[in-house]
């Protein structure tokens, strides 16, 4: 719940200067996910949040939070508008079709100031009532991700081969991990 997740994130905040959270997420409430974006996007601490396979729905919104995004280049993300089921006369279903427009304009809010574009903008290319899915490269390229995470080789000294136990220990021992 968005509760239990700010009095952990409030505990990590208070010793933490720069706090990195990771997101597998097929989405969720939107009231409990707007309450955790809420949560991350006010923090006065340098918030990394990472799409560790899957942000979509709710759980790309919260990715949206971080002040830098990193994703791995196999992971999907997937922006769409609200979803709901309504019960009731038509009265009360026009009504609650005018709550989830306000809803989307909740959404439409992070995505806007994410990209740096409008209202209109979002409702044509992400909030359209389609599943919109990106590739990792297709997100960066769009401007969601800051990164794509690539595997980095181990640093290995060119003159290891020609090193005896004692020379690679010492070299070794005097790197900072």
């Amino acid at each position: 719940t968005a509760d239990k997740f700010k009095d952990e994130f409030k505990a990590i905040e208070a010793d933490a200067d720069t706090i990195h959270v990771r997101i597998n997420s097929p989405g969720g409430s939107v009231f409990e996910g707007l309450a955790i974006y809420n949560t991350l996007f006010a923090s006065s601490k340098k918030i990394i949040t990472y799409n560790d396979g899957l942000a979509a729905s709710m759980g790309a919104l919260i990715l949206l939070a971080g002040d830098e995004i990193h994703s791995f280049s196999n992971s999907l993300f997937m922006l769409h508008n609200a979803s709901g089921m309504f019960a009731g006369n038509k009265k009360q279903i026009e009504e609650q079709l005018e709550v989830m427009d306000s809803i989307d304009k909740s959404l439409s809010t992070a995505i806007e100031e994410r990209l740096g574009i409008t209202s209109e903008e979002v409702k044509e290319n992400y909030l359209n009532y389609k599943d919109n899915w990106f590739t990792a490269k297709q997100a960066e390229a769009a401007g969601f991700y800051d990164l794509i995470i690539k595997k980095k080789k181990a640093l290995v000294p060119e003159d290891a081969i020609n090193m005896n136990a004692g020379q690679l220990f010492d070299k070794y021992a005097a790197m900072s991990f």
